[in-house]
């Protein structure tokens, strides 16, 4: 039976993913399914072997094994399910990961993406600006963004006195958090400030408050809250202006500025030169 027929499978599911990562993972799947070079014994294989083979995948391309390819994955994958590789499609799978870890490095040569974190950073959030800008359709007039400015509160507490290496980590987990979006776009601003671009206005109080309330909940490995939480500022991009984007940051800058001098943690949206601080949506 050719691996990959049901397209439930087929979702990512891994979720600590760069943009380069989940598109070459993408890419292995369908070219795995495309050309039929796994076999499996029983169809509930499936569902295992895709994770067992994302993880693979991930590994290549986070350690760097790139000599050694073939070996890997015929170690990795051949433990609980029976494969078969051609030599010829090894090679190409193979060259795959080359092309794909190339794309990485480039990305980080060229500066667009933040390495502790694995979002974008600031050139990097412009050039999706620009991005979008080219890609936008004039059907999509009424289509507006909105850019959220997150800035963590007493972040400076946890560097103080649990160490620079335990911030890091809340950074990595914020990170991880503001990614749980699919179409948005999220880039570390510098030091403990984040801008995400997010692909709709109608839901942008309410994500900025889940963002808001996730990150006070956000805990150490011994289940202990760091005691962090986010001043959060908001403002909406129309459309047509979504080429100016990365000059508009200022503006949600002040919005979250005005949270922190009306005591921090929460979310206020800037309006037409004016900013208004939202309260949390009553739970119905």
């Amino acid at each position: 039976m050719a691996f990959g027929k049901s397209k439930e499978v087929l979702q990512p599911s891994l979720q600590k993913t760069t943009p380069c990562t989940t598109k070459v993972l993408q890419e292995v799947r369908d070219f795995l399914e495309q050309e039929g070079i796994i076999v499996l014994r029983r169809k509930e294989d499936d569902s295992f072997l895709l994770s067992f083979v994302e993880e693979a995948v991930q590994y290549v391309l986070q350690k760097g094994f790139l000599g050694n390819d073939e070996k890997l994955f015929c170690f990795l994958v051949t433990q609980r399910v029976a494969l078969k590789f051609s030599l010829e499609k090894i090679h190409d799978l193979n060259e795959r990961l080359r092309e794909a870890n190339n794309t990485i490095d480039k990305s980080k040569r060229e500066g667009m993406l933040d390495l502790l974190t694995g979002t974008y950073n600031r050139k990097g959030l412009s050039d999706e600006f620009k991005k979008r800008n080219v890609e936008r359709k004039e059907d999509d007039l009424e289509k507006n963004f909105s850019i959220l400015f997150i800035d963590l509160d007493n972040f400076k507490k946890v560097n103080d006195t649990r160490g620079h290496s335990e911030g890091d980590k809340v950074l990595q987990k914020v990170a991880q958090i503001l990614q749980g979006r699919e179409h948005d776009v999220v880039a570390r601003w510098g030091g403990d400030e984040f801008v995400i671009l997010l692909n709709c206005t109608k839901d942008a109080i309410i994500v900025a408050h889940r963002y808001r309330e996730l990150i006070l909940d956000i805990t150490d490995d011994d289940g202990k809250k760091y005691g962090i939480g986010a001043s959060i500022g908001i403002v909406e991009i129309p459309h047509k202006e979504i080429g100016r984007g990365i000059h508009l940051v200022s503006q949600a800058d002040d919005a979250m500025y005005a949270v922190k001098n009306s005591g921090k943690n929460g979310v206020c949206i800037w309006i037409n030169g004016k900013v208004y601080i939202i309260d949390p949506p009553k739970e119905k």
